[in-house]
């Protein structure tokens, strides 16, 4: 006799429970992509860019020049404003700000780190160049979906450090381009929202989204986001949201352009870009962003066709630059973590130099 058979009744009621037991939740398979704004909420927002741009022909020769550099800039960023479904009124003030730069083959290098390095100091001309953005406010308001309705600030930035740094080639050259309400916008703004679809998605769907960036030298460019939700799950206790992306970029007019001095015109321009970021599901903002981007550049000089018609090459530059992004949001709690570990290993550098220079030097044999 089998064990159903001798216990009828117990079997059928442990059947009974059994169907009645809600079943296991199965993962979830979507998510909304939107991001949330509480009013009042402070963030403190860390943009990290390095880039290698390499020069080859006209004056730098057919092998060429490399210049490499790393600006990373902090804002605390505060919800000024916000109301359900209509979106948020955005104060960013600038908290940090990091510069390094090295031009190879002309024994150029410099660096500034606002958290251990002093603004004012007067013998790093990247202290001048940048330090009078620590402080200044930047202001942003965006619909529900993340789009930006307004942004200002720039004007009053730029005017302060014309006063301070007006002159400084390193302003002239790296920081000035950068403080126009246009670019920040794009900066700060759009390029910070690209991922999100503004809407439920799967696991798997694609979607794409469409950026026009105003730019001084070589006019507007445009950049096609190709977005996919790679995958849900959980990381250090939380739910997030994985979102892969790539896409290209290209000038919006094929007419050419100036862009250098001594009367250089772009001729072409051609770049693409991979990357993505992690989506907390609670905090609806993307905690991480990344995005690995080359781009290739060709200028010509005036008149360099007319002149030496037999050869294409004659009078033309070549500039290829590689560059990662990467976008961080710390909590006001590990931003003053962060700070402390900036200052102890400044410190810690420090004394090792000092140590370097006073041991004594070996007698040679």
């Amino acid at each position: 006799m089998s064990l159903v058979e001798r216990h009828p009744v117990s079997w059928s009621v442990a059947l009974l429970l059994t169907a009645a037991l809600p079943a296991a939740e199965a993962p979830a398979q979507s998510v909304v992509l939107k991001p949330k704004y509480t009013a009042g909420h402070t963030g403190y927002l860390e943009l990290d860019e390095q880039v290698t741009q390499t020069l080859r022909g006209g004056m730098f020769g057919p092998d060429g020049r490399k210049f490499d550099f790393r600006h990373l800039r902090g804002l605390a960023q505060k919800v000024e404003a916000s109301s359900p479904g209509e979106g948020a009124k955005l104060a960013m003030t600038f908290d940090r700000i990091q510069l390094q730069s090295s031009f190879a083959g002309m024994g150029q290098s410099n660096s500034f780190d606002s958290d251990v390095d002093d603004p004012k100091d007067e013998s790093n001309p990247l202290a001048n160049a940048v330090g009078g953005m620590l402080g200044m406010t930047m202001r942003m308001e965006v619909d529900a979906d993340g789009n930006v309705k307004s942004f200002s600030g720039m004007k009053e930035i730029l005017a302060k450090m014309e006063e301070a740094a007006a002159g400084n080639p390193m302003f002239e050259q790296m920081v000035r381009r950068e403080l126009r309400d246009d670019s920040a916008r794009v900066e700060w703004g759009e390029k910070m929202m690209a991922l999100f679809p503004n809407k439920e998605v799967k696991v798997g769907e694609t979607w794409t989204r469409t950026l026009r960036e105003p730019t001084q030298n070589v006019g507007e460019l445009i950049w096609e986001y190709h977005c996919k939700l790679e995958r849900l799950g959980v990381e250090n206790g939380r739910q997030v949201a994985v979102v892969a992306c790539d896409g290209t970029i290209r000038r919006a007019s094929e007419e050419p352009a100036e862009a250098g001095p001594m009367g250089m015109k772009l001729e072409k321009l051609t770049g693409r870009f991979t990357g993505g970021g992690t989506f907390d599901v609670d905090r609806g903002e993307f905690v991480k962003q990344n995005q690995t981007t080359e781009m290739n550049i060709v200028m010509a000089g005036p008149g360099a066709a007319e002149t030496q018609p037999a050869d294409p090459e004659a009078g033309k530059m070549k500039v290829d630059l590689a560059s990662t992004r990467t976008v961080s949001v710390l909590s006001p709690a590990e931003r003053e973590k962060q700070k402390g570990e900036n200052r102890r290993k400044a410190e810690e550098k420090k004394a090792q130099e000092k140590a370097e220079d006073e041991a004594p030097e070996e007698d040679e044999d």
